[in-house]
Protein backbone atom coordinates (compact mmCIF):
# COMPACT_ATOMS: atom_id res chain seq x y z
CA UNK A 1 0.00 0.00 0.00
CA UNK A 2 1.06 3.53 -0.58
CA UNK A 3 2.09 6.28 1.63
CA UNK A 4 -1.41 8.01 1.78
CA UNK A 5 -3.63 4.76 1.95
CA UNK A 6 -2.27 4.40 5.63
CA UNK A 7 -3.78 7.39 6.57
CA UNK A 8 -7.65 7.40 8.05
CA UNK A 9 -10.01 9.77 6.39
CA UNK A 10 -10.19 11.46 10.09
CA UNK A 11 -6.69 12.97 8.61
CA UNK A 12 -8.48 13.87 5.46
CA UNK A 13 -7.50 17.86 6.18
CA UNK A 14 -4.79 17.42 7.22
CA UNK A 15 -3.74 15.57 3.68
CA UNK A 16 -5.28 18.19 2.08
CA UNK A 17 -3.40 21.53 3.45
CA UNK A 18 0.30 19.21 1.88
CA UNK A 19 2.66 22.39 0.78
CA UNK A 20 2.65 21.35 -2.95
CA UNK A 21 -0.77 19.91 -2.76
CA UNK A 22 -1.27 17.07 -5.89
CA UNK A 23 2.01 17.47 -6.34
CA UNK A 24 3.06 16.51 -3.05
CA UNK A 25 0.67 13.49 -3.86
CA UNK A 26 2.15 12.27 -7.21
CA UNK A 27 5.80 12.35 -5.84
CA UNK A 28 4.19 10.35 -2.79
CA UNK A 29 2.98 7.62 -5.17
CA UNK A 30 6.97 7.86 -6.88
CA UNK A 31 8.94 7.23 -3.69
CA UNK A 32 6.76 4.46 -2.74
CA UNK A 33 7.39 2.58 -5.78
CA UNK A 34 11.16 3.48 -6.02
CA UNK A 35 12.27 3.33 -2.49
CA UNK A 36 9.46 2.62 0.26
CA UNK A 37 8.91 -0.88 1.76
CA UNK A 38 8.65 -3.84 1.76
CA UNK A 39 12.13 -3.38 -0.58
CA UNK A 40 13.65 0.17 0.28
CA UNK A 41 15.95 -0.88 -2.11
CA UNK A 42 16.99 2.32 -3.76
CA UNK A 43 20.00 3.93 -2.88
CA UNK A 44 19.34 7.08 -1.11
CA UNK A 45 22.29 9.72 -2.57
CA UNK A 46 21.54 8.99 -5.93
CA UNK A 47 17.31 9.46 -5.64
CA UNK A 48 17.63 12.89 -3.92
CA UNK A 49 19.88 14.07 -5.99
CA UNK A 50 18.34 13.62 -9.51
CA UNK A 51 15.59 15.71 -7.13
CA UNK A 52 14.59 20.00 -7.75
CA UNK A 53 14.92 21.99 -4.47
CA UNK A 54 10.94 21.39 -3.86
CA UNK A 55 11.04 17.37 -5.03
CA UNK A 56 14.19 17.23 -2.23
CA UNK A 57 11.42 18.87 0.03
CA UNK A 58 8.60 16.86 -0.95
CA UNK A 59 10.91 13.59 -0.11
CA UNK A 60 11.55 15.46 3.17
CA UNK A 61 7.76 15.51 3.61
CA UNK A 62 7.40 11.79 2.45
CA UNK A 63 9.82 10.39 4.99
CA UNK A 64 8.20 12.54 7.98
CA UNK A 65 4.71 11.10 7.26
CA UNK A 66 6.53 7.30 6.33
CA UNK A 67 6.69 7.39 10.29
CA UNK A 68 2.95 6.48 10.40
CA UNK A 69 3.00 3.22 12.40
CA UNK A 70 -0.64 3.32 11.57
CA UNK A 71 -4.04 4.12 13.90
CA UNK A 72 -2.18 1.82 16.95
CA UNK A 73 1.09 3.73 16.95
CA UNK A 74 4.15 1.61 18.08
CA UNK A 75 8.16 2.54 18.57
CA UNK A 76 10.15 0.74 16.27
CA UNK A 77 11.09 1.43 12.88
CA UNK A 78 12.86 -0.07 9.82
CA UNK A 79 16.84 1.13 9.76
CA UNK A 80 16.09 2.05 6.03
CA UNK A 81 13.62 4.34 7.36
CA UNK A 82 15.94 5.95 9.99
CA UNK A 83 18.83 6.09 7.47
CA UNK A 84 16.19 8.00 5.34
CA UNK A 85 15.51 10.35 9.22
CA UNK A 86 18.68 11.04 9.13
CA UNK A 87 19.68 11.76 5.49
CA UNK A 88 16.87 14.33 5.41
CA UNK A 89 17.87 16.14 8.77
CA UNK A 90 21.57 16.58 7.76
CA UNK A 91 20.29 17.68 4.21
CA UNK A 92 20.75 21.23 3.36
CA UNK A 93 17.01 22.08 2.38
CA UNK A 94 15.87 25.20 1.99
CA UNK A 95 12.81 24.88 4.08
CA UNK A 96 10.51 27.68 4.97
CA UNK A 97 8.10 28.19 7.32
CA UNK A 98 4.98 26.29 5.46
CA UNK A 99 7.21 23.45 5.19
CA UNK A 100 8.21 23.70 8.99
CA UNK A 101 4.90 23.61 10.01
CA UNK A 102 3.45 21.13 8.25
CA UNK A 103 6.49 19.09 9.37
CA UNK A 104 5.79 19.89 13.11
CA UNK A 105 2.09 19.19 12.55
CA UNK A 106 2.78 15.55 11.26
CA UNK A 107 5.26 14.94 14.49
CA UNK A 108 2.63 16.06 16.77
CA UNK A 109 -0.22 13.79 15.03
CA UNK A 110 1.41 10.90 14.98
CA UNK A 111 2.52 11.06 18.52
CA UNK A 112 -0.69 11.63 19.67
CA UNK A 113 -1.84 8.54 17.61
CA UNK A 114 0.00 6.87 20.23
CA UNK A 115 3.76 6.64 18.35
CA UNK A 116 6.25 6.80 21.19
CA UNK A 117 9.46 7.06 19.35
CA UNK A 118 10.19 10.97 19.99
CA UNK A 119 13.54 11.17 19.14
CA UNK A 120 12.51 9.73 15.57
CA UNK A 121 9.08 11.69 15.02
CA UNK A 122 10.62 15.24 16.07
CA UNK A 123 14.49 14.52 14.14
CA UNK A 124 13.46 16.52 11.04
CA UNK A 125 11.01 19.21 12.49
CA UNK A 126 13.76 20.09 14.65
CA UNK A 127 16.26 20.21 11.76
CA UNK A 128 14.24 21.91 9.63
CA UNK A 129 13.51 24.53 11.94
CA UNK A 130 17.40 25.60 12.81
CA UNK A 131 17.02 26.26 8.71
CA UNK A 132 15.10 29.19 9.55
CA UNK A 133 16.28 32.71 10.91
CA UNK A 134 15.31 33.39 14.25
CA UNK A 135 11.83 35.72 13.41
CA UNK A 136 10.09 32.96 11.72
CA UNK A 137 11.32 30.36 14.13
CA UNK A 138 9.39 32.56 16.96
CA UNK A 139 6.34 32.98 14.63
CA UNK A 140 6.36 29.54 14.11
CA UNK A 141 6.93 27.83 17.38
CA UNK A 142 5.43 31.11 19.78
CA UNK A 143 2.79 28.77 21.43
CA UNK A 144 4.42 25.34 21.52
CA UNK A 145 6.82 25.48 24.10
CA UNK A 146 3.76 25.98 26.40
CA UNK A 147 1.30 23.32 25.06
CA UNK A 148 4.50 21.15 25.36
CA UNK A 149 4.84 21.66 29.08
CA UNK A 150 1.32 21.46 29.54
CA UNK A 151 -0.17 18.67 27.71
CA UNK A 152 2.46 16.97 25.57
CA UNK A 153 4.77 15.87 28.58
CA UNK A 154 6.88 12.91 26.69
CA UNK A 155 7.77 15.01 23.95
CA UNK A 156 8.93 17.96 25.82
CA UNK A 157 11.53 15.99 27.82
CA UNK A 158 12.64 14.73 24.59
CA UNK A 159 12.76 18.08 22.48
CA UNK A 160 12.40 20.58 25.14
CA UNK A 161 15.92 21.49 25.40
CA UNK A 162 16.09 21.72 22.30
CA UNK A 163 13.30 23.77 21.45
CA UNK A 164 14.89 26.57 23.96
CA UNK A 165 17.86 26.53 22.10
CA UNK A 166 16.29 26.95 18.73
CA UNK A 167 14.51 30.05 19.46
CA UNK A 168 17.56 31.61 22.34
CA UNK A 169 19.30 34.47 19.71
CA UNK A 170 22.89 34.43 20.57
CA UNK A 171 23.02 37.56 22.63
CA UNK A 172 26.87 38.53 23.14
CA UNK A 173 27.08 42.03 21.84
CA UNK A 174 23.65 42.25 21.01
CA UNK A 175 21.36 44.19 24.05
CA UNK A 176 18.21 43.95 21.08
CA UNK A 177 18.68 40.47 21.12
CA UNK A 178 18.28 39.76 24.66
CA UNK A 179 15.47 41.32 24.90
CA UNK A 180 13.94 39.29 22.45
CA UNK A 181 14.71 36.39 23.92
CA UNK A 182 12.44 37.66 26.82
CA UNK A 183 9.37 39.04 24.72
CA UNK A 184 10.23 38.00 21.51
CA UNK A 185 8.91 40.38 18.58
CA UNK A 186 5.61 39.10 17.23
CA UNK A 187 3.79 42.17 17.88
CA UNK A 188 4.94 45.83 16.65
CA UNK A 189 5.14 46.99 20.13
CA UNK A 190 7.37 44.31 20.99
CA UNK A 191 9.42 45.51 17.83
CA UNK A 192 9.81 49.03 18.61
CA UNK A 193 11.28 47.69 22.57
CA UNK A 194 13.59 45.40 20.76
CA UNK A 195 14.02 47.87 18.26
CA UNK A 196 14.36 51.92 18.99
CA UNK A 197 14.87 50.43 23.18
CA UNK A 198 16.69 47.37 22.48
CA UNK A 199 20.22 49.11 23.12
CA UNK A 200 18.70 50.24 26.59
CA UNK A 201 16.20 47.20 27.78
CA UNK A 202 19.34 45.06 27.26
CA UNK A 203 21.85 46.33 29.25
CA UNK A 204 23.12 44.53 32.01
CA UNK A 205 21.90 46.64 35.26
CA UNK A 206 18.12 46.74 33.61
CA UNK A 207 18.12 43.05 32.15
CA UNK A 208 16.70 41.81 35.85
CA UNK A 209 13.80 44.49 36.02
CA UNK A 210 13.06 43.57 32.58
CA UNK A 211 12.80 39.89 33.32
CA UNK A 212 10.85 40.48 36.13
CA UNK A 213 8.14 42.71 33.91
CA UNK A 214 7.75 39.71 31.59
CA UNK A 215 6.22 37.81 34.58
CA UNK A 216 3.49 40.61 35.28
CA UNK A 217 0.09 38.55 34.22
CA UNK A 218 -2.38 41.92 35.18
CA UNK A 219 -2.54 45.43 33.91
CA UNK A 220 -2.99 45.82 37.77
CA UNK A 221 0.19 44.20 39.40
CA UNK A 222 0.05 43.22 43.24
CA UNK A 223 1.97 44.87 45.72
CA UNK A 224 4.47 41.92 46.33
CA UNK A 225 4.91 42.14 42.64
CA UNK A 226 6.01 46.12 42.45
CA UNK A 227 7.84 45.52 45.54
CA UNK A 228 10.18 43.42 43.86
CA UNK A 229 10.26 45.89 40.77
Amino acid sequence: MGLLDDYPDVYSSWLRALPAGDADKRRFAWFDEVFGPPAWATPLAPLVDGLDEEGRRSFGRWVQMRLSLGSGGGHDYDERLLEAVEFVAAADLAWNPEDVRYLWRTADHLANWKHTNHPVLYRIPLAATERLDHPDRRRLLDTRLEWYRRYHRQAWDVIGERLTALLTEPEENDPAARVRNLIWDLDPFARLLAGEFGARLGAESVVPLLRHWTTATSNRPSARWLATA
